[in-house]
């Protein structure tokens, strides 16, 4: 999950036909682009709790923060694909193939 958060990367694995996981690894800066001396600057600044959190963000409608909702505390999500969306990455694979053959 660091290498993701640092490289600001997001990964989706699927394991299974109806079920994966996701990594949200979006950077707390924002980018990945830095030389490493302003990379462990912001490494140093997040390890003193004086940077943004890691994870994603929940609000509501009106951009209040939800309740009862951990902010920015959890990267690794286990996700459970309806049908519907299987049917459309299937559909989309398969595209994906006869294009490249």
């Amino acid at each position: 999950m660091d290498l993701c958060s640092v490289s600001n990367i997001s990964v989706l694995i699927m394991d299974q036909a109806f079920h994966g996981f996701y990594i949200h690894g979006e950077a707390p800066s924002g980018r990945a682009d830095y030389v490493m001396s302003d990379l462990k600057y912001k490494i140093d600044n997040e390890a003193t709790g004086n940077a943004r959190n890691r994870g994603l963000k929940n609000y509501n409608q009106i951009g209040r923060q939800a309740p009862g909702v951990l902010q920015g505390d959890v990267q690794s999500y286990e996700i459970f694909f309806p049908s519907t969306l299987r049917e459309e990455y299937d559909i989309l694979a398969v595209d994906r193939y006869k294009q490249a053959a």
